[in-house]
């Protein structure tokens, strides 16, 4: 079965008020697995960019700058996070480009688990990110 991709169409206007959402739908699952990503990523940015006093690559070269420093630090916190970032690009791209990708039994189960599964882990890298930065 593949991903009808206009419920991010109407999930995109239920955000701006223009018609009621169903928490329930695959396109909310799936832009929360890739919000919580972007949420994850961004506050690891914003500490290396405070760390690095604003020397920071752009684009893909800062993605991939802060997967070095995080795979290669001493710091094992560090290192889980960058481990954790991984597991929910991965998701986040699959949510983000695969029609089919939940579809092998129970699509909203796994689906579910995935989202749920993300939001624990952004939660995760968010808090060591904010034990350190305070």
């Amino acid at each position: 079965m593949s991903y009808n991709w206009r419920e991010y169409l109407d999930l995109a206007k239920g955000l701006l008020g223009k018609n009621k959402i169903d928490t329930t739908c695959e396109a909310c699952k799936r832009t929360s697995i890739s919000r919580s990503f972007y949420a994850a990523y961004n506050t690891i940015y914003n500490y290396f960019h405070i760390k690095t006093r604003g020397n920071m690559p752009q684009g893909y070269d800062a993605y991939k700058y802060i997967e070095d420093e995080l795979d290669n630090s001493s710091n094992e916190d560090e290192r889980e996070i960058s481990r954790n970032l991984k597991r929910i690009k991965t998701f986040r791209i699959q949510a983000d480009y695969y029609d089919a990708i939940f579809a092998r039994r129970n699509v909203f189960g796994k689906l579910s688990n995935k989202a749920e599964l993300s939001l624990m882990i952004a939660e995760d890298i968010i808090s060591k990110i904010e034990n350190v930065i305070n």
